[in-house]
């Protein structure tokens, strides 16, 4: 992963493949003011998990890493500190494109109810994607390992939270999810999501 980009003019595919042995598909498009590579650079991964590719003549601002990771540490009073703040409203719309695709899959695939204990891991960072899931109680926390070997927790998970975004677009998990009480979940199995 070696830069943040930024759709300046044109329209970009996003696609990614959610089946092994099948071609890419397409799961979001860009166009001007849309932006792609940040959750690579700061989740530290070294590969990305899909690919940009132009539907037309394309224009693109590119930031590399180190000056990415520098702005976005978000220092008070500077023209930085919106960075990170517009960069989670495009993630939280994001996520709620997602989710609400899964949710329509979900409706008609057969979901469980899968119960853990406190310290249980639900899935470990790349690990094979099998379900994506919807807190029905407890609380989880969701963690990144970097390349370094550091682990940062992304965040908690509570009771209506959703995860597991991989098993519509990636084949292994991009984080740990751990459980910090114990928990109920519903899964939706991949297979059923993917169709």
């Amino acid at each position: 992963v070696d830069g943040f980009y930024i759709v300046v003019s044109g329209e970009c595919s996003v696609q990614a493949t959610t089946r092994p042995n099948t071609p890419p598909r397409e799961i979001a498009s860009l166009g001007p003011g849309d932006f792609f590579g940040e959750t690579g650079l700061l989740e530290g991964r070294g590969t990305r998990n899909s690919t940009v590719l132009c539907k037309t003549d394309v224009e693109v601002l590119m930031m590399d890493k180190s000056m990415f990771l520098h702005l976005t540490e978000g220092r008070r009073g500077s023209a930085a500190a919106a960075i990170p703040k517009r960069m989670a409203e495009r993630v939280a719309a994001r996520q709620r494109s997602r989710l609400n695709r899964a949710i329509e899959l979900m409706q008609s695939a057969p979901t469980q109810l899968m119960r853990f204990s406190r310290g249980d891991v639900l899935f470990r960072q790349g690990q094979p994607v099998s379900h994506f899931y919807i807190v029905k109680s407890g609380d989880l926390q969701s963690c990144f390992r970097s390349s370094t070997g550091e682990e940062a927790e992304l965040g908690q998970l509570h009771a209506g939270d959703q995860f597991g975004y991989d098993a519509v677009l990636g084949e292994l998990h991009d984080t740990t999810v751990r459980c910090l009480t114990d928990a109920e979940v519903l899964a939706g199995p991949r297979e059923a999501l993917q169709q």
